[in-house]
């Protein structure tokens, strides 16, 4: 996600137009840091929690291609499951 990281970069240069160094200061670039984890959060965060949730139900279900898939389709704009919530519920 070096694309996030640049594109923050230009953002904070676009933001301080009258700046007399041409590099930025360690607080610009951890501010860079921070605003780019917001797209690449949002781009693995559901990733991530599929291949979270194929992990805990794989050992209790027969694996096949259509299982992420449908879990896919039924976790979409859920929010994380409650932890009294049994793995064998949500299927």
């Amino acid at each position: 996600m070096l694309q996030a990281y640049d594109a923050s970069k230009q953002l904070i240069f676009a933001l301080t137009p009258s700046r007399k160094s041409e590099s930025l200061s360690t607080g610009e670039l951890a501010a860079a840091g921070f605003l780019s984890a917001v797209p690449t959060t949002l781009i693995t965060a559901p990733v991530e929690r599929a291949k979270v949730l194929l992990q805990v139900i794989s050992p209790f279900h027969e694996f096949t291609i259509e299982r992420p898939i449908l879990l896919a389709i039924r976790f979409k704009g859920r929010q994380a499951r409650r932890p009294d919530t049994q793995v064998s519920q949500m299927l």
